[in-house]
Formats: C-alpha cells, sequence, structure tokens
C-alpha cells in the first residue's frame, strides 16, 4: 500500500505527536498552601490546618504521608465559553475536590495516555470570566513495595540488598506546578479520530480496500490540520479534517458484523500494593471522577461491584455516597457484583463463598433496593468446581470473569467467551469472559495474526480479537 510507505507513515507520527501539543493551553498558574500529615483527615477537618505557602520545586513526602493542598482558581477573559481543565503536577496520586465536594484524582502512573491526567480534570464545559472555584487536594507521597524486573508477579530467588527504596525520605516527590487552562477539544476529538483509525489499519487485512480508504483517509488529514495557524484558524482546519475522515470513520462492516457493547468498571483491588487507608482515598478518586464522566456523556454507563468499597466511601465520603445513590436510581451507575468483595474462589471455604453472596447481595438489596444477580470476577485467580451450585443457591444467574486467560504455560488455551458452565454437581451458570485481561500485542504481531486467523476461520478469536487489563489495581 503507497499510502502507508514509510515516508507516510512517519509523516501521520510527527503530525499525532504535534496535534498532542495542541490538547491543553494553559492560561494561568495555581499557587499552592499546604500542610503535611499522616492522619487520614476528612476535606472540612484539613481545611482547619497550618497551611503555608507552597511553591513550584518544592520536594516534600516521607513514607505514607499526606500533603493537603488548597488554592483558588479564577477565571480569566480568555477562558470565556471555553472548555477548562486543571493539569496538577503535585508529585503524587491525589484525592480532589472542588468547592467542598469530592471531583476525582491526578494519577502518576499507569495512564498510557498523558493527556489524560488533564482532560479527566474538567473545571466547566463554558468558562465565565471571573468564574472561581475553591480546590483542595490530598496528596500521597507513597511508598516503595519492590517490583521483578520480570514482571507478572514473578517470585523467585532475591539477593541481599536487591531492593532498595530510590527515594529520599522527606523528599520522595516534587511539586512540578499546576495550572488551569484550555481543553481544545476539536484537537482532541480529531487526535481520537486519527488514533482510532490507526489501530483499525493495524487490524485490516492489509491488501483489502478497506484498509486503503482508511489510510488515504489518513494522509488527507495530514494536508488540511493546518498547524501553523492562530487557535481559531486551527480550530477550522482540525474540523476539515475530521469531516475528511468521517467517511471511513462512519463505515460499517456489513450486516453481518457483530456488535459491541461497552459498560465502564473500575476494577478496585481493596487490598494490594497499598495500605487500606489509601483504598478508602481510592473510592472518592475513583467514584467521584466516574460521576462527572456519567454528567458529561448521558450514553455512558458505569458499572460497580464489591459493597465492601461502597461502605468505605460511605464512611468516609459521605456526600459522594449520596450522589452515587442517586446515579443508581437513575439507571446510570449499575451497583452488582453479588459478592462483599471479589474474592478468589480456590483457597476459600464453601461457607466463606456463601457468607460472601449473603453479606454482599444484602447490602445491594439494603442500600440500593437491588436484587443483585450477577457474579462480577475479573480479577480472581481460581474457580472452584462448586461455584455453579453455590450460585445457583443465592439466586444468582449470572458470572462475568476473564483472568482464566492470563496465563497457559504452554497449555490449551480456554477454547470459549461465552458459555454454561456445569459444576461438579450439575449445577449450571451462565458465564461471560468478555477479555483475555493483559494481553497487548504489537501492531507486527496484529498483522501476521490476522492472515492466521482468516485461514483458520478462528470465529472466535476473530470476534474477541485482544483483551486487556489494568494489572490489578485501579485509580
Amino acid at each position: 500500500m503507497s499510502y502507508l510507505q514509510s515516508e507516510w507513515k512517519g509523516r501521520l507520527k510527527l503530525w499525532k505527536d504535534t496535534l498532542m501539543q495542541d490538547l491543553y493551553i494553559p492560561l494561568g498558574k495555581i499557587p499552592l498552601e499546604g500542610f503535611m500529615t499522616m492522619e487520614h483527615l476528612s476535606s472540612q477537618d484539613a481545611m482547619k490546618g497550618d497551611f503555608k505557602p507552597v511553591p513550584d520545586g518544592t520536594h516534600w513526602g516521607h513514607t505514607y504521608e499526606y500533603c493537603w493542598l488548597r488554592a483558588e482558581v479564577e477565571l480569566t477573559k480568555e477562558a470565556e465559553n471555553k472548555r477548562i481543565v486543571m493539569d496538577l503536577n503535585t508529585g503524587g496520586e491525589a484525592t480532589v475536590f472542588v468547592d467542598g465536594a469530592a471531583f476525582g484524582t491526578y494519577r502518576v502512573d499507569w495512564v498510557t495516555a498523558p493527556h489524560q491526567r488533564i482532560s479527566d480534570n474538567l473545571l466547566t464545559a463554558s468558562g465565565r470570566e471571573g468564574e472561581r472555584f475553591d480546590l483542595l487536594i490530598e496528596a500521597y507521597a507513597g511508598h516503595y513495595f519492590p517490583e521483578s524486573p520480570q514482571a507478572n508477579c514473578a517470585t523467585g530467588p532475591v539477593l541481599p540488598g536487591s531492593y532498595l527504596d530510590p527515594l529520599k525520605e522527606g523528599k520522595r516527590r516534587v511539586m512540578e506546578g499546576c495550572t488551569f487552562g484550555i481543553w481544545n477539544e476539536e484537537a482532541y476529538q480529531l487526535y481520537m479520530d486519527v488514533d482510532t483509525l490507526e489501530q483499525l489499519l493495524q487490524e485490516l487485512d492489509p491488501d483489502s480496500l478497506r484498509a486503503d480508504k482508511v489510510a488515504k483517509a489518513l494522509t488527507e488529514y495530514t494536508l488540511l490540520a493546518d498547524f501553523e495557524q492562530p487557535l481559531n484558524q486551527r480550530i477550522v482546519s482540525y474540523r476539515l479534517a475530521r469531516e475528511a475522515l468521517h467517511g471511513v470513520m462512519s463505515a460499517h462492516n456489513g450486516s453481518t458484523a457483530p456488535v459491541f457493547y461497552a459498560v465502564g468498571n473500575a476494577h478496585l483491588a481493596l487490598a494490594w500494593l497499598w495500605p487500606m487507608a489509601e483504598t478508602h482515598r481510592k473510592t472518592a478518586r475513583t467514584f467521584a471522577g466516574q460521576l462527572r464522566m456519567l454528567k458529561q456523556y448521558p450514553e455512558y454507563k458505569f458499572l460497580q461491584s464489591q459493597p465492601a468499597s461502597y461502605e468505605m466511601c460511605r464512611e468516609h465520603y459521605p456526600e459522594l455516597f449520596l450522589r452515587i445513590k442517586e446515579a443508581i436510581k437513575e439507571g446510570r451507575w449499575i451497583a452488582e457484583g453479588a459478592m462483599w468483595v471479589e474474592p478468589d474462589t480456590n483457597m476459600t471455604s464453601g461457607e466463606s463463598l456463601i457468607r460472601q453472596l449473603l453479606f454482599g447481595k444484602r447490602y445491594f438489596r439494603e442500600e440500593f433496593g437491588i436484587d443483585s444477580v450477577l457474579l462480577w470476577l475479573p480479577d480472581t485467580f481460581g474457580y472452584s468446581a462448586a461455584l455453579p451450585q453455590i450460585l445457583n443457591g443465592c439466586g444468582v444467574k449470572y458470572l462475568v470473569t476473564q483472568k482464566i486467560f492470563w496465563s497457559y504455560n504452554e497449555g490449551d488455551r480456554f477454547p470459549n467467551h461465552y458459555f454454561t458452565w456445569q459444576g461438579s454437581d450439575g449445577s449450571q451458570i451462565d458465564t461471560f469472559l468478555p477479555t483475555s485481561y493483559t494481553y497487548r500485542p504489537d501492531p507486527c504481531e496484529i498483522s501476521q495474526t490476522w492472515k492466521k486467523r482468516v485461514q483458520k476461520q478462528d470465529l472466535d478469536a476473530f470476534l474477541f480479537p485482544f483483551g486487556y487489563g489494568d494489572g490489578g489495581g485501579g485509580p
């Protein structure tokens, strides 16, 4: 395909990198005041703290320590009618409050697209000059945990001194500066179109007409997006470029192609690489952010399991918990999962699993008025053969999981994604495995695998090509 020879591939990369630089336009700095504490404070109690100026470049933080920061954001004339976001570089993962309400988070790790740290922190979709926002941030200095260079939860022999904390106590983090500014939605939507089409092109048969049309549209976009103009003219060119991509973006494969549905979910490990106090905070960071997503995107729905995490939120962030209950009543927030937490099902006893269901289903019913009929286990390492029998007896009709695809060690791959699982006593449960959890193949592997699939007519692999997961963490 002449359109994607090396020259065009390099051009597409350069255009995409330049487009990313235009996603966020800072308007002003956010001056911070703060204080340190080891205590788990409410936002109300934190406001009584001894705040002092925290200039950019300040090093801070001992292990397990928190820095509470406050500031006021006042929008300038340039913000008028613009989409205004924040870039909060406090150095650590943070819980954010705006005007006294839980707002969300600022992530410092596992973010594959760095601009997501900024786009998620939306203050207003249409700014007004002089509009003010009270900002409160609880930033975490973090703690050290050893990770094997082999990853994948590798364990084995460890030489003395192999794992040492590289950070200096008292200076684990650094304030790199916080700003507010314009989120260039036109540039972002064009970026998303281009990124989607590039990923699609990796999956398509390179000799197909569809691939040729996608490649041609991408090259045309590079002729229309004019970066060397003032902002208003750039935006006009971005709109023209999106129009050029519209045809291939709106194309459908045909009447026999599957229709895919998606629902948001935050797999929040309650006890993993952080103290339980961090889990409490992560409920606020995760849940508040999802409520804002629901508000911005009316078609979006979000599923959250684990009554234990809801109860943490209710105890530490009661105002946020009430907002969640309203979203559940509206049918936007799906409270499901059946069990109190997402447990292992092999090592524990049958009585323990029944108690998980008893306490979990009772919580969903009493707090949210929901009869939970779906067991949600995205990160479970094992599956007891008694599980279908236990689920049947507790009124659970469906099971969703996926980690069975994680590792085979040269064994036979599990063949199904949607099936009826029959347990050891003959009990049955409808089961769905949506993805392969962690598999992220490179583009070359994808293109080679595509032809093999077509030759083998592997319909299941074609419908569910490559799954992904968060590695067991959560925001």
